[in-house]
This record gives structure tokens, C-alpha cells and sequence, in this order.
């Protein structure tokens, strides 16, 4: 009798060990998840913070005929500047009929976030 009250206590810790490897296995899980979803959370909001600069930008050089006053001159027709902890990059090129395009790129930490391109200029 004793022999079988041991084998069944064996039998419980083994299932209860089970069962703690189970909850732990999935704690990992979901916590994995809430680090992922943070992660693409705050990507987001960098995102959006982007676009918002970017139109600001872009309406501006509509406004004032793609005129880069401001921004720091890296190169020919390369214009840099910083807002908050963004980097905005323009890249202008002179088109036909006093047209111009300006190749936008918006960075957060080296990291590229948002590039497009704005027309000013004309007749």
C-alpha cells in the first residue's frame, strides 16, 4: 500500500509541475506581447508626429515658394534642420517653368520615418 500512495504523490507533483510550466510558458507569452505592442505603440506616435511636421513643412515651402530660410545648407541644394528630436532633410531640384521640387525626408535618431515629395514654384 505504501508503494501505491508514493506513486500517486509522484503522479500529483509531475501534474502540478505541468501546470507550472504551462502558466509560466504562457506569462512568457503574453509579455512578450505587451513589450511588441508598446514597441509599435511608440513607433506610431513617431510616426504621426512625422506626418504633422512634414505637413507643416510642406505648407510652408507651398507658401513661401519653396523658400529654405532657416534650415542649414549641407550641400548643393541639400537643406537640413532640426525639430524637437526630428531631422528634416531637403533635397530641392529646379524644374522647367520656375517649378521646383523638394524630396522631403524626415528622421527620429537615424532611423527614416517618413520621405515625399512637394511641388512649388510656377508661373
Amino acid at each position: 500500500m505504501k508503494v501505491e500512495r508514493k506513486s500517486k504523490f509522484y503522479i500529483f507533483l509531475i501534474e502540478i509541475l505541468w501546470g507550472i510550466l504551462f502558466f509560466a510558458l504562457s506569462s512568457i507569452v503574453c509579455v512578450n506581447f505587451f513589450v511588441k505592442s508598446n514597441q509599435y505603440s511608440q513607433e506610431t506616435i513617431q510616426k504621426n508626429k512625422a506626418m504633422l511636421i512634414g505637413e507643416s513643412v510642406a505648407e510652408s515651402m507651398k507658401k513661401y515658394d519653396g523658400n529654405l530660410e532657416g534650415y542649414n545648407k549641407i550641400a548643393e541644394n541639400q537643406y537640413m534642420t532640426n525639430i524637437d528630436d526630428y531631422v528634416v532633410q531637403v533635397t530641392s531640384e529646379n524644374l522647367e517653368l520656375d517649378y521646383m521640387m523638394h524630396h522631403i525626408q524626415i528622421s527620429y535618431y537615424e532611423n527614416v520615418l517618413i520621405e515625399f515629395d512637394v511641388m512649388s514654384g510656377g508661373n
